[in-house]
C-alpha cells in the first residue's frame, strides 16, 4: 500500500492518456487501445507503428516544420496542414479510401462497419473476437498512408 501511495506521486499520467481520455475512450479501453497491437501482429513494425501513433510520436510534415526540418508543412496529396488527424483523417484522399475500405469490408463480411474518426486515428472497435479482422486492417492501411505520405516528401 506504502508503494502505490509513493509510485501514485513519483509518476503522471502519460500525455498520450490525455488525448484519448479527450477522444472519449474510458480507461478499460485505453488498456485495450495499448494492448492491440501487439495482439493483432507479430510484425514489430506495425507494433511499433501503433504505439508511436497511440504516443502522438509519428512524424509529419506539420511537425518536422515545427522543428525547421522541413520548408513547409502542406500535405503532399491536397493544400492541408499535414498532421496525424488530417493524413488519417481529413485529407480528401484519406477519406476516399477509407470509404473504399468500408464499402469493401461490408461487402465481404457479415459484421457492418462504420468508420468514425476515433476509430481510423486509433484502430479500436469494440473488444469482440469479430472485431480483430477490421483493427487489424486499420492497421495496416494507417502504415500504409503513413509510408505513402513519406515517400513522397
Amino acid at each position: 500500500m506504502l508503494r502505490n501511495i509513493l509510485t501514485k506521486k513519483l509518476f503522471e499520467k502519460p500525455i498520450s492518456m490525455a488525448k484519448l481520455e479527450m477522444a472519449g475512450f474510458t480507461a478499460n479501453q485505453i488498456s485495450h487501445i495499448y494492448e492491440l497491437p501487439f495482439k493483432l501482429t507479430l510484425d514489430v513494425r506495425l507494433s511499433v507503428f501503433q504505439f508511436k501513433s497511440n504516443h502522438n510520436i509519428l512524424y509529419t510534415k506539420s511537425r518536422l516544420f515545427k522543428n525547421k526540418i522541413t520548408d513547409n508543412d502542406k500535405c503532399y496529396l491536397c493544400s492541408g496542414s499535414q498532421t496525424l488527424s488530417h493524413l488519417f483523417v481529413d485529407c480528401d484522399f484519406s477519406k476516399a479510401f477509407w470509404i473504399y475500405l468500408t464499402s469493401w469490408w461490408n461487402c465481404k463480411n457479415n459484421v457492418q462497419i462504420v468508420l468514425q474518426p476515433r476509430d481510423i486515428l486509433f484502430a479500436f472497435h469494440p473488444r469482440k473476437q469479430s472485431f480483430l479482422g477490421i483493427n487489424y486492417c486499420l492497421l495496416v492501411a494507417r502504415n500504409y498512408i503513413y509510408i505513402s505520405a513519406k515517400k513522397e516528401d
